[in-house]
């Protein structure tokens, strides 16, 4: 009987480490599941603004609008590109006259009216060659760690008459 005295102590402190360490690791397996369910919402927003930036071109050039060489800035409803011309705006420095904000009810993106800090930021570039029109479209997605993921599709845009 002498023996057993501490036995309980023991095995109670083995069941709070063991207990402990699992919860530790289910906190650290939800933070993981929270960031990647960010990382795929943040990536599936960027591939669908860049896809929508090579249709608004796409959009504007089908019904007879010229559009020159130069980088731009779009917004969902943008009927003419030669309003948005910009020249500040590319990969290695965004700034405030790239960025978009949701609007309400989550019906679009327009160019941000604020200075707060963004997560999206989206060009495009037109290069014409005779009826021919390639068509560059960025998004950047800002992470506030530090770490900028781009996004980037190149379409070309035929005249048919």
């Amino acid at each position: 009987m002498k023996n057993k005295k501490g036995s309980t102590l023991v095995g109670t402190l083995i069941a709070v480490t063991i207990l402990s360490t699992t919860f530790v690791a289910l906190l650290d397996l939800q933070a993981s599941i929270i960031r990647a369910r960010f990382f795929l919402q943040n990536d599936n927003t960027a591939n669908l603004l860049v896809s929508e930036g090579l249709e608004i071109v796409r959009s504007i050039y089908e019904y007879g609008n010229t559009i020159n060489d130069g980088k731009y800035q779009v917004d969902y409803d943008t009927k003419d590109l030669n309003s948005t011309n910009i020249s500040s705006c590319n990969i290695n420095s965004v700034n405030d006259s790239c960025d978009l904000d949701i609007l309400s009810g989550g019906n679009g993106y327009k160019l941000s009216t604020t200075t707060n800090s963004k997560v999206f930021y989206r060009f495009i570039e037109t290069i014409s060659t005779g009826d021919i029109i390639k068509v560059t479209s960025t998004v950047i997605v800002k992470n506030p760690r530090g770490s900028d993921r781009v996004y980037k599709a190149t379409a070309e845009i035929y005249k048919i008459n």
